[in-house]
């Protein structure tokens, strides 16, 4: 998918009406375990652990259950890695992160609690790209310009919550090679998020 194709279905996305229900605003914040995937992504890598979080609106289409999910927020990517000695090395790369979801939910008990799914594109900006170099003779964190700036990947997960509160859990699958070179490269992103919600006016 061209970085044209995906800012035309955000927009076709965010343009989606409520139609009976009221829009509603929250937080995530969590965990992300990000990782390479692709056939020249460096072996023996470990994932690296980082913060994901920031706000969301919830545009629900019609009575149904079906929602739209328009989200912005802060996404650290990247890898570890080990040299054998017990000295690490990671590549940090940090995003400004624009999910737009089209989800379902679907209350299951009486006493409100919802479970859902969901799935979207997801554009992701490079705001930060680094290298600490902890192997024997490194010379620290280093800034660094290997990696393209937009990162282009699709987003789906599930939610469970009650009243305000919630937890959701997703994978992100990178669809663009983010190595920035001049030959084929194919090294994409992969991150696993685990995160905490809280809905305003629950």
């Amino acid at each position: 998918m061209s970085t044209r194709s995906l800012l035309v279905a955000l927009a076709a996305l965010i343009a989606v009406p409520a139609a009976s229900a009221q829009t509603s605003f929250g937080l995530r914040a969590g965990l992300n375990v990000s990782d390479f995937s692709g056939d020249d992504a460096p072996a023996n890598t470990d994932p690296r652990l980082g913060f994901a979080g920031g706000l969301f609106a919830r545009l629900p289409v019609g009575a149904s259950g079906l929602y739209v999910q328009p989200e912005v927020g802060y996404s650290m990517k990247g890898v570890s890695a080990e040299d054998g000695t017990g000295n690490d090395a990671t590549i940090a790369l940090d995003y400004v992160e624009v999910p737009v979801l089209l989800g379902y939910a679907t209350p299951v008990t009486d006493s409100g609690l919802m479970v859902g799914a969901y799935a979207g594109p997801a554009l992701g900006i490079k705001v930060r790209e680094s290298l600490d170099l902890g192997f024997d003779g490194g010379s620290g964190s280093v800034d660094s310009d290997l990696f393209k700036d937009l990162d282009v990947g699709a987003a789906f997960g599930v939610t469970v919550g009650a009243g305000a509160f919630g937890i959701d859990g997703r994978y992100t699958l990178g669809l663009t090679n983010v190595l920035d070179t001049d030959d084929d490269a194919n090294v994409r992103n992969g991150v696993f998020t685990i995160a905490g919600t809280y809905t305003f006016g629950r």
